[in-house]
């Protein structure tokens, strides 16, 4: 998964040696665990926790990477902690040289995100924070959550939060926006593609995965009208879905979501339309379809 800045992967066994740093970051443990150093079991068994959350309910703990560096942020996610709640509450933690970014927030949001597409939790996603740690009382009240219980803590003060609205509502359909002729015409000209009568779908018909560079590069020249550049960005999506390797393994995949994120205000039906925002299960979706909802958190 991505957001803005980060790139996320489920944490895995072979990724205790990363999750145990976090864990035992000074900054993240001073409030996430009570400043106590728990050992490499500890990580490796809360690994095997999220697994099985991921098995459950398709949420769980995520390891969080930097864009561009591919350096190691912090993780987010889904985990119990049966001193606090019967139920998976979402944590969000960090090393100290990225906070101060909004990168919390970001996490937090995603997760959120991925929680209430799935249903993953009818009753309301939970949370908890020292009273103390005002930055994470402040990402959780921006997003939307609702203190509901006091609790004595490690540092005074525990706040207990439960989110039951949606901070990023449904997106209403936009306004439908479809190739136009002139459009058509002049792309098929340019790139040398097939234009002939009953072609119903142009645009995704003539998609082609070895193509993706030159409609890429296109898009970037800033030689296209409007219509010709929606066009092609449908062109380019169905290009990525056609890819005989999986989307998120694309190397030219954040160049395409740099293009949506520039331009939503033209892509906006396209975003909503290959979001499959009806589609419960995300692996009945198009591929790109995860990327597309982060997106549409934009819309609103």
């Amino acid at each position: 998964m991505r957001s803005e800045h980060l790139t996320y992967r489920p944490v895995e066994p072979s990724d205790l040696d990363a999750f145990s740093s976090l864990v035992q970051d000074a900054h993240i443990r001073r409030y996430m665990m009570d400043g106590q150093i728990f050992p490499p079991e500890w990580s490796a068994a809360h690994i095997r926790e999220s697994e099985a959350l991921f098995d459950r309910l398709g949420v769980g703990l995520w390891l969080a990477h930097d864009h561009a560096t591919g350096e190691l942020v912090g993780f987010c996610g889904y985990l119990v902690l049966p001193e606090v709640h019967a139920t998976p509450e979402l944590v969000y933690a960090l090393r100290a040289s990225f906070t101060g970014r909004g990168l919390a927030t970001e996490m937090a949001r995603l997760c959120i995100f991925e929680a209430q597409w799935r249903k993953c939790f009818p009753d309301g996603i939970v949370a908890s924070v020292d009273a103390v740690n005002a930055a994470s009382v402040r990402v959780l009240q921006r997003l939307g959550f609702e203190r509901v219980d006091t609790r004595p803590g490690a540092f005074g003060d525990m706040l207990l939060f439960r989110l039951t609205d949606d901070p990023l509502p449904p997106v209403p359909e936009p306004a439908p926006r479809d190739p136009t002729r002139a459009a058509i015409d002049a792309l098929a000209q340019r790139f040398g593609l097939e234009n002939r009568p009953g072609m119903q779908d142009w645009e995704w018909e003539v998609a082609d995965p070895d193509r993706i560079d030159e409609f890429l590069s296109a898009y970037e020249s800033g030689a296209l009208t409007d219509d010709e550049r929606f066009t092609l960005m449908e062109t380019i999506l169905q290009s990525f879905e056609e890819l005989p390797h999986p989307v998120d393994e694309d190397p030219r995949l954040p160049r395409l979501l740099e293009l949506l994120r520039h331009n939503l205000a033209l892509h906006r039906h396209t975003i909503w339309h290959w979001s499959a925002y009806q589609v419960g299960d995300l692996d009945e979706a198009f591929q790109v379809s995860p990327y597309m909802r982060t997106l549409m958190a934009r819309l609103s």
